[in-house]
């Protein structure tokens, strides 16, 4: 069995989910291709050369951590950047698959801007925090 939960703060936001509605799949596959190298930094930068995948039901609550200059999406528009950090986490073996076998409930919280989160000292960047918990049946 693998870890029971992780968080991951990744240095990515993708698109809102307005721009890539009814475009060409190339565009999505960009973004697609920019996550994957974040997850994949974002995973060595914090769990070294551990293995890291979660095989039961999981939970997955994403959050937006907004850079000084970024302006919050409506909640609903974080639906493409968590489907493609979703799908990342399966092409990289976080989780073996993205079916309701493995993610049974999901949660996308609003936006951090950042007054609320930035502290002296800390990164400026934009990221994100993606959660996986296991959901015990």
């Amino acid at each position: 069995m693998g870890i029971k939960s992780i968080i991951l703060r990744i240095p990515w936001l993708g698109p809102s989910t307005n721009e890539v509605i009814g475009k060409h799949w190339s565009i999505y596959h960009k973004h697609k291709e920019s996550a994957e190298i974040a997850l994949r930094v974002a995973l060595s930068e914090q769990f070294s050369n551990q293995t890291v995948s979660i095989d039961t039901p999981a939970k997955v609550t994403f959050r937006a951590f907004l850079g000084p200059k970024r302006h919050a999406f409506d909640l609903d528009n974080y639906s493409t950047s968590y489907k493609i950090l979703v799908d990342c986490c399966v092409d990289v073996g976080i989780l073996p698959d993205d079916r309701d076998k493995y993610v049974s409930a999901f949660e996308i919280q609003r936006a951090c801007r950042f007054k609320e989160w930035h502290k002296k000292g800390m990164p400026k960047d934009t990221h994100v925090m993606l959660q996986i918990r296991c959901i015990y049946r």
